[in-house]
């Protein structure tokens, strides 16, 4: 049985535990529907948007849209063209071709038979979970409530710190992240300590008042600012890129553009 668009949404928010919300966004999101509260802080987080004022909730998500919903929700970027190689990536919207493409390239999502992607298809529950598994299971850590992060740890992927932990103190000890550390969360303390090496540390416009304590010998190779922060302690940031103003630094980063 195809999953709806409300479904999808929910699995999403679930996984990710938004808090922020965007009520009256689409027309027809009634108030006591049980999606109304994900499908409202999806919108907030900016992973979906309707379609002339419309979510169509009770639609089938397609391939292509469940694409670009979860690209959206793993803050992903970059440049793909691998769209292009199915048979059918002319049926394939402008707007998906380069989340799917980046999916592809990353061995999130496949085609199916015949080497078509098949944009419109439906996806089953079964194939929505799996789907969201692989994008999970690529080394990426979640932390949300109740959950602490190991010491001295390799971490392949992401380490996501969730809405859900909005306020809260992290220390992150002896762990190498060969990914991003993806702050999604308010107001949160984080202590980089004991030799700690992050490759990425990116910070969600929606998390306002983050800040870091770097401390002597651990390393932050590069720092992306869709917020403000603070930054304090004698570590070393290699480079810092800031698309916002307002932030503080103890020790300056050897770049900033």
């Amino acid at each position: 049985k195809p999953v709806t668009r409300a479904g999808f949404i929910a699995m999403v928010n679930n996984l990710f535990g938004f808090v922020d919300e965007k009520r009256d966004s689409c027309s027809d999101i009634p108030a006591d529907a049980w999606y109304s509260e994900a499908v409202s802080r999806a919108a907030a987080a900016e992973i979906v948007t309707g379609s002339e004022g419309e979510f169509r909730p009770g639609d089938p998500v397609s391939r292509q849209e469940a694409a670009a919903i979860l690209f959206n929700a793993f803050r992903l970027s970059g440049t793909s063209s691998s769209a292009e190689k199915f048979q059918d990536s002319d049926d394939i919207s402008d707007w998906a071709k380069l989340q799917i493409g980046v999916l592809l390239d990353k061995g999130f999502i496949g085609g199916r038979s015949g080497n078509k992607f098949e944009p419109a298809g439906s996806l089953t529950r079964a194939e929505s979970l799996t789907l969201i598994e692989n994008m999970t299971s690529k080394g990426n850590i979640f932390i949300r409530k109740g959950r602490t992060i190991p010491e001295n740890l390799t971490v392949e992927g992401d380490i996501f710190l969730a809405p859900g932990i909005s306020g809260a103190e992290i220390a992150l000890k002896g762990i190498d992240i060969k990914g991003r550390l993806v702050i999604m969360a308010k107001d949160i303390k984080i202590k980089v300590e004991d030799k700690t090496k992050i490759s990425n540390v990116y910070i969600i416009k929606s998390a306002s008042g983050a800040s870091l304590d770097i401390k002597s010998g651990s390393k932050i190779n590069e720092v992306v600012l869709d917020a403000p922060a603070k930054f304090t302690g004698e570590g070393t940031i290699s480079s810092v890129v800031s698309n916002v103003a307002g932030s503080l630094f103890e020790t300056q980063p050897l770049e900033i553009t």
